[in-house]
């Protein structure tokens, strides 16, 4: 078995209502062979779903882990950003970040969202053009990059799933 083909499997997504999608996700203390197969299998659950991000709560395991796959579904202001120089985002898809906390900044657009524990429910919400993300990767080594447009976007709304909160909580008029 190698890291980048290991056996997956689909996981069930939390709905709505699940305690575990109020709860607060805890830190990785190490990422560990359990930790890499929950991504996996977080990223098959992705994409058998057609969505483009997941939270480890949505697969009832309250740990701050967020899986990203916008490859096909980015906006014009979409960019990634490491050392100060813009990234080719499809080639830097998919995304496991482990334990990531984020800045916020830049000006605020108001966008339809949706999500895989309430399908069928959108709703319009507001969230900052830009963010600065630090986490780990998949072997736990530390990563610092920003990003705009949609992909700061997925990163803002599974961040908020660590922590508990669901778009439906930021809807605006």
């Amino acid at each position: 078995m190698t890291i980048t083909d290991p056996p997956t499997k689909i996981l069930p997504v939390a709905m709505k209502g699940a305690p575990v999608l109020r709860q607060r996700a805890t830190p990785y203390d190490g990422i560990d062979n359990d930790a890499r197969d929950l991504a996996h299998n977080m990223l098959a659950t992705l994409k058998m779903a057609n969505g483009i991000g997941l939270a480890a709560n949505q697969v009832g395991v309250a740990k701050r882990l967020i899986v990203i796959d916008i490859r096909g579904h980015k906006d014009i202001d979409t960019a990634l950003y490491s050392d100060r120089a813009e990234q080719d985002v499809d080639q830097l898809m998919p995304m496991m970040l482990f334990n990531p906390e984020i800045t916020l900044s830049g000006s605020r657009v108001i966008k339809v969202e949706g999500c895989l524990s309430q399908p069928g429910v959108s709703g319009r919400v507001e969230r900052y053009m830009t963010v600065s993300v630090e986490c780990q990767d998949l072997f736990g080594n530390a990563m610092r990059f920003g990003a705009r447009g949609m992909l700061a976007r997925v990163i803002q709304h599974e961040v908020d799933h660590l922590n508990g909160i669901l778009f439906t909580d930021r809807l605006v008029k």
